[in-house]
Formats: structure tokens, sequence, C-alpha cells
């Protein structure tokens, strides 16, 4: 058995590697995030996206803050599509997964597999973003993985309850991969509209006192109150972060208020994105007893 002292020793050294690295990612997967990039450039052999000067100021802005937000990118009658296929799959318990947990079950729903069931959701990723990501690599990027989800509030959840991510986290992934999320209906704090704290100030707040997302103490718990970005806006909204580096979390939604919404799982490639990629995606290996992503 391990000794209480040898708990804390563990617990301890986690600390410290994650104020040291100032990510939520650890050493391993910190080292493999940097070199995956590194030689996805390498292997691209001078052959690298052509991006517009928008773009790579849009890159140069993501890069500084790890979070970008997309307004108005996708077509309104694209996102009404996808929002109403959505909505009428979303109630179906032979495509849906619960993955609040027993406590709150029914509050976190997914539609499984669902770029294969609303084919529409892949054109949300749109050239605008498209083009800013690869700015942001130096190479091109694929999609692993595309999830469509509704949290829901209850009067029985309570807003420090880890329900559905709502908790200030990073995520424990390679420092390479980013999250893009799209709004699929109007979104604002009652919905529970994602929640992000920029690079700079995530790291004092790492390093000041955030242990993990139910123990955050000394000047971390101001810096954490008074620097969070509510991303409010209407269906269509799009929110690129870096989510192994910039605190984040989903907003809990009030009672009889949902949140509609999709999340893209980008990593770099050495080869372009092809315009046919949702056709190609395999089905989430997360609804088949694997991880998000792994497609």
């Amino acid at each position: 058995m391990v000794s209480d002292g040898t708990d804390k020793a563990i617990w301890l050294a986690r600390c410290a590697r994650r104020a040291f690295l100032a990510n939520g990612a650890g050493f391993r997967q910190t080292v493999h995030g940097r070199s995956t990039l590194r030689r996805t450039r390498r292997q691209v052999n001078g052959y690298a996206p052509t991006v517009d000067d928008s773009a790579v100021r849009r890159a140069a802005q993501f890069t500084r803050s790890g979070v970008l937000r997309f307004d108005s990118t996708a077509p309104v009658d694209l996102v009404g599509r996808a929002a109403a296929s959505f909505a009428e799959l979303i109630t179906d318990d032979q495509v849906c997964r619960d993955k609040a947990g027993a406590v709150h079950s029914g509050l976190h729903r997914y539609v499984t597999h669902a770029h294969q069931r609303i084919p529409e959701l892949t054109a949300l990723l749109t050239p605008e973003v498209a083009r800013t990501i690869e700015a942001a690599y130096g190479c091109w990027f694929r999609v692993r993985s595309v999830r469509a989800y509704r949290n829901y509030g209850t009067a029985q959840a309570l807003s420090d309850d880890n329900v559905y991510a709502n908790q200030w986290h990073l995520d424990p992934e390679l420092t390479c991969d980013l999250r893009y999320f799209v709004y699929l209906n109007d979104t604002d704090a009652r919905n529970g509209a994602l929640e992000t704290i920029d690079r700079s100030r995530t790291v004092r707040i790492l390093r000041s006192g955030f242990i993990d997302s139910h123990h955050v103490v000394g000047p971390a718990r101001r810096l954490i109150t008074h620097g969070a970005v509510t991303h409010e806006g209407p269906a269509g909204t799009g929110v690129l972060i870096q989510a192994e580096q910039v605190l984040h979390r989903a907003g809990t939604c009030a009672d009889g208020f949902h949140r509609d919404a999709v999340q893209f799982w980008i990593t770099p490639s050495a080869v372009p994105l092809p315009d046919d990629w949702g056709v190609h995606l395999p089905e989430d290996s997360a609804f088949l007893g694997g991880r998000p992503g792994d497609g």
C-alpha cells in the first residue's frame, strides 16, 4: 500500500509539473505534441499551405492568446439545417449517449457518430477557420473527431458540480491538438456559454495556486474570477482554443435552458484536408469503448 506521505509527494510533483509546463498535458504529451508539430512541418517539404494576410493576422492573435472567436463564418441556412437535424436526433435514445454520469443522468447527451448522422456538421469548419489553423500550424491539419452534444440545465445541478466539464480545467492531450467549438443554438450565460481564460493569464493562474478543478488557492482565486471571457453569441458562433494550454469550462446552464454545440478535434497533418473529409472520417471511438479523437 502506498503511504500517505508518498501520495502527498506524488500530488506535489504533479502540481509542480503543471506549474512548470503551464499546461495540462504533462511532460510526455508536451514533448510528443511539440515533436509532432515539428515533424509534420518538415514532412510538408516546403509545400506549406497558402494563406492570406487576414489568416496570418488571425493566427498571430490566436498564438498569443490561445483563444480565437469566429462570428458568422458559416452560412445561416447551413447552421439552421445542422441545428434542426441535431434537435431531431438528440431526443432519440437509440442514437444518443448520456455522458454526465449517474448522479446527473440526462444532462449531457451526445449524438453518437454525429458527423455520419448529420453530414452538414463538417461544413461548419469553414474555409476562414481552416486557413487560420493552417497559418497557426505552419502546415495542414486533419480532423480527428466531430462530436455534437447538448448540455441541459436543472435545479438539481449546482454550479460547483462537475456535470459536463463546467469546472475550470485543461485537457490532458497532445499540446499540438486544437479544439473548435460551434454553437447550434443562440447562447448566452443562461445557456452555459463557453468560458475561457487567455494563455498569459492561464500561466499566471497555474503558477499562483491552481491545483485542479476543485482546488484553487492563493492569488489564483482572484485571477481566475476576474480573467474569464464568456463567449455569448448566436447559433453559428465558433471558438478555437488551445485546450491543453488555456483554462476553459462550459458554463452551467440555468434551469430550463440548454446549449447545443459541435466540437472539432484538430491535429497537424502533412497533407491537405480533402473537401469530402467527413465521408472518410470513421466512427467516433469514444462510443466504441475508446477515446474521442482516435479516428
